[in-house]
């Protein structure tokens, strides 16, 4: 039985080169509910894949800004809401300069976010929430944190 419902706008701007959100299925029935949120075969990762985390984030608290010099990252939040924010920082992109909010979670809002390298990103707890992340490279040395005051991207967190 597959639970079926129209969901919510989730872009409230543009959209950033290389940046995905694959919308996921959940099939529900008395039991529960099954969802499969990634497949090799899904054609998001193209640069492979190395390392799966998991953290807990806590209702109302900033996290980012982030930024990966070097590698690509997904990211999917099994139970939860967060508004997740993107700037596209890298010259070359034709989406340079361009600013990308989203929503993910579970339920209607269940989906997962594909980040490549040079895109900054950071991302607010609607609700304590759980996400689950992969990389292609772990532990990468091209991992920086930026300060969420630094100016870099305006948003009103």
């Amino acid at each position: 039985m597959s639970s079926e419902t129209e969901r919510p706008a989730r872009h409230k701007q543009g959209e950033i080169e290389g940046v995905q959100l694959k919308e996921l299925r959940t099939f529900q029935d008395d039991r529960g509910f099954f969802r499969e949120a990634m497949k090799i075969t899904d054609g998001l990762f193209e640069e492979g894949l190395d390392c799966l985390s998991h953290t807990t984030l806590i209702a109302g608290k900033t996290h980012g800004w982030y930024v990966r010099a070097d590698g690509c990252g997904w990211w999917y939040l099994p139970q939860g809401v967060a508004r997740v924010r993107l700037y596209d920082r890298r010259p070359d992109s034709v989406s340079f300069g361009e600013r990308v909010e989203l929503c993910i979670g579970e339920n209607e809002l269940a989906g997962v976010i594909r980040i490549p390298a040079g895109v900054v990103y950071g991302f607010q707890a609607e609700q304590t929430s759980n996400l689950v992340y992969v990389t292609d490279r772990a532990g990468s040395e091209g991992g920086e944190q930026l300060a969420v005051s630094d100016g870099l991207v305006e948003y009103d967190w």
